[in-house]
């Protein structure tokens, strides 16, 4: 009987223990991993750092973490992340997925950004719109590259850099200095006779001005002239006008005379012609006359 009740105790004893072990797991996780989750996928060229558990932060608030990553059966070659976020995260439909991590050499996650707020919101099992940002580990390998071929430069460099070369480029800068200093001193000449073109401009301009001044008169008198002269002028050409209009309406009223005229002196031109022609041809018209032969009567 006492063993039972021994039994009965530990039984009891360890239902409790389970009891408040589970009431610890979930104050520990809290609440909000028995609540409705968003389920969102994502691809990436490179997921290095990446893994089931790592947190998802949408701009910059923590909303969920990375519960499965695969190879998509599509044949994308990217990998596909699979986000389990709060449920009512803002997701748009032009948010960006990417990874980063919290500082130079902090643990990765991935971010969201959070998009316009004029767009249309994204549904839960949607594919993000990611960017695929280089981490650390592969620009290290970049940075090697660079390193070697500054290294290599550095010694084709100093390689260029023998003492024959120094000598070389120690004379070509010494003839560099003679020619600045050369062309520093033509520069002084070229300003001082700038200036010196300057100030006799600037006396020129002084003599104009005191011409104008005192020839002031005269030409306001000029131009005057010139007005009433191009006013007459403009009146010429009106009469001239007026006189052409007049020829025009003789010429329009009196063209059936003005062509009989012309057909008369056309056909008299054409009987001189025809008549110095017979001439020429027959000169002793001028002389002669044929007369028409008399003609006889019938006798009776």
């Amino acid at each position: 009987m006492d063993y039972r009740a021994s039994e009965l105790k530990a039984g009891i004893f360890i239902a409790l223990s389970a009891i408040v072990f589970i009431a610890f797991l979930v104050i520990i996780i809290g609440f909000s991993s028995i609540e409705e989750k968003d389920i969102y996928r994502a691809r990436f060229q490179f997921v290095g750092g990446i893994e089931e558990g790592t947190l998802v932060r949408y701009a910059g608030l923590l909303v969920g973490r990375v519960i499965d990553l695969a190879i998509p059966t599509d044949g994308d070659p990217r990998i596909e992340v699979f986000l389990q976020v709060e449920k009512g995260t803002p997701i748009r439909q032009d948010s960006r997925a990417y990874v980063t991590s919290i500082g130079l050499m902090g643990a990765y996650y991935i971010e969201i950004s959070a998009g316009s707020p004029s767009t249309p919101p994204l549904p839960s099992g949607s594919l993000i719109n990611s960017n695929d940002v280089a981490g650390f580990g592969q620009l290290s390998g970049s940075f090697d590259s660079v390193a070697e071929e500054l290294s290599r430069s550095l010694e084709n460099i100093n390689l260029f850099l023998n003492e024959k070369n120094r000598d070389n480029i120690s004379g070509m800068l010494r003839s560099m200095n003679g020619i600045m200093q050369t062309t520093e001193q033509n520069m002084d000449l070229i300003f001082a006779n700038l200036n010196h073109l300057s100030s006799k401009m600037d006396s020129s301009m002084t003599i104009l001005n005191r011409f104008i001044v005192q020839n002031d008169t005269s030409v306001s008198n000029s131009l005057k002239s010139l007005e009433s002269i191009l006013d007459q002028t403009k009146e010429s050409v009106s009469t001239i006008n007026v006189v052409l209009k007049d020829v025009d309406r003789t010429f329009l009223s009196n063209g059936t005379a003005y062509n009989e005229v012309v057909y008369n002196l056309l056909k008299i031109t054409h009987d001189l012609e025809e008549f110095t022609q017979e001439i020429k041809e027959r000169p002793w018209m001028l002389v002669r006359k044929d007369y028409q032969p008399v003609r006889k009567l019938p006798e009776k």
